[in-house]
């Protein structure tokens, strides 16, 4: 699952917070909004078989983190995936 959510709480942020940040740069920008629902999607990860990455990328600049952030731990299987924290803490 992604973690837009556990990322959103961590840095103080509710699905509207979300929703009104990201159609705030994208009316800017002179782009198409993005409904509640698009956003309620990625928040809940309900039925994610694909995602986008360039929307994961609007979502992590609004939060001020990576994008790897968002992305899950592990594959839904018990294994562990490859995260910038892990990565990180292996270095350390």
């Amino acid at each position: 699952m992604l973690r837009v959510r556990e990322q959103a709480i961590a840095h103080g942020f509710r699905q509207a917070d979300l929703f009104q940040a990201i159609n705030a740069q994208r009316q800017q920008d002179g782009r198409a909004w993005v409904s509640m629902q698009t956003i309620a999607r990625y928040w809940s990860s309900a039925v994610l078989d694909s995602f986008s990455w360039s929307f994961l990328q609007e979502i992590a600049a609004v939060y001020g983190c990576s994008v790897y952030e968002l992305l899950p731990e592990d594959d839904g299987l018990g294994n562990k995936l490859p995260t910038l924290r892990r990565a990180v803490k292996q270095v350390a």
